[in-house]
């Protein structure tokens, strides 16, 4: 299965969906904890064990759709609270597609039941026909390598932007 770290490299993967000026580290430190947050469902497991009353809500509601769309509603709406964003739509897009994409991640797990990715509107819980995440080796390869790639070829600005607009983002000036 994908681990934290895996379903928050989606973050870095993911960061040229979003304009420039809006593109922060923040933002993406918080895309990634968002993306890694529906596992804390496991909760369940830690507190009651495999067998407990809660051992089925892993891979429930949390990793649904629908959960993603409020995530990202709620978390542009705080960051246009907080600061003002030049593309709205986008960093939507951005966080819903960063959050959506743990459960659509671990429908390629080596294990479970399979993931609720419709709730709350359906009960079935979905698996991919294939097996993708199988051990640390393929999460490696197919998500923290990639990620690491983004990072140092600075592809979407990861590492150029601290959160202050660039001088290349202001209005330009004619002279004369």
């Amino acid at each position: 299965m994908p681990s934290s770290i895996a379903h928050a490299a989606v973050a870095v993967i993911a960061n040229p969906v979003l304009e420039g000026h809006d593109r922060t580290r923040g933002l993406i430190w918080l895309a990634g904890a968002a993306a890694a947050a529906p596992d804390l469902d496991t909760v369940g497991w830690v507190l009651h064990g495999a067998d407990g009353p809660l051992s089925a809500a892993h891979r429930g509601v949390t990793h649904s759709l629908a959960v993603a769309v409020a995530g990202a509603l709620i978390g542009v709406a705080l960051l246009q609270w907080h600061r003002s964003l030049r593309s709205p739509a986008r960093t939507f897009a951005y966080l819903a597609l960063v959050i959506a994409s743990h459960g659509a991640l671990d429908c390629f797990a080596s294990y479970g039941a399979g993931v609720a990715l419709l709730a709350p509107f359906a009960g079935q819980r979905l698996k991919a026909p294939w097996r993708v995440f199988d051990g640390l080796l393929t999460e490696i390869v197919c998500l923290w390598l990639p990620a690491l790639i983004f990072i140092v070829l600075d592809i979407g600005g990861f590492r150029s932007r601290s959160g202050a607009p660039s001088a290349d983002s202001s209005p330009s000036r004619s002279a004369g």
